[in-house]
């Protein structure tokens, strides 16, 4: 019973909302998120996750003057925030930010992050100039997710290279100055194994 319950709970996902640092919360806009962004059971049984970032610039009413620019290290994540971005401007979603975004440019982060469903993580060993090669590798898809600045910067503090981080730290403050939300999406891994009944 136990195993079943589990493998159930491991087909549903969740979406969390990480509101951004500087107080600058807007509660209808990251409540219509949660409600239609999907992360699909393919992208999480194909274990795809990672960051999108979308460039949105508001008109003096409130509404999403421009088609925005996505930056993205996958296609298919970028196209749910494409979708999500499209539904907002065609329900004429306005009302969704406070009046002082109004004429701003800023930066709407989406993460999607596959979870296993268990509270213990194991971590690999693995050596600094792997994670910085997958730091950059992330930034060089997605330079405006500040997050992966942040990571690195503190790379950087054990490193010893000050500077870099110090110039890493600046990235992390400006964009997080120009972030309107941070969405956390994460996803249940779907169970693949079958279920056995036996009668003895």
């Amino acid at each position: 019973m136990k195993n079943l319950l589990l493998s159930l709970f491991t087909t549903f996902f969740l979406i969390g909302i990480a509101t951004a640092q500087e107080a600058k919360v807007n509660q209808k806009f990251n409540e219509f998120l949660s409600k239609n962004l999907h992360y699909s059971k393919e992208l999480r049984g194909n274990e795809v996750q990672g960051a999108v970032s979308a460039l949105l610039t508001f008109d003096s009413e409130g509404k999403i003057a421009s088609t925005p620019e996505i930056l993205a290290g996958d296609e298919q994540l970028a196209e749910e925030v494409i979708r999500v971005v499209q539904l907002m401007q065609v329900e004429n979603k306005a009302d969704l930010i406070t009046s002082e975004y109004n004429g701003q440019g800023l930066i709407l982060n989406v993460e999607f992050r596959i979870s296993s469903g268990n509270s213990q993580q194991i971590n690999l060993p693995n050596t600094e100039l792997k994670i910085l090669k997958n730091l950059n590798s992330k930034i060089s898809k997605n330079p405006y997710f500040p997050s992966y600045y942040l990571e690195r910067a503190r790379l950087y503090d054990e490193l010893d290279k000050r500077t870099l981080a110090h110039l890493d730290r600046a990235f992390y403050r400006e964009l997080k100055e120009k972030e309107l939300s941070t969405v956390v999406v994460v996803g249940y891994k779907a169970s693949h194994k079958k279920l056995s009944l036996s009668t003895e």
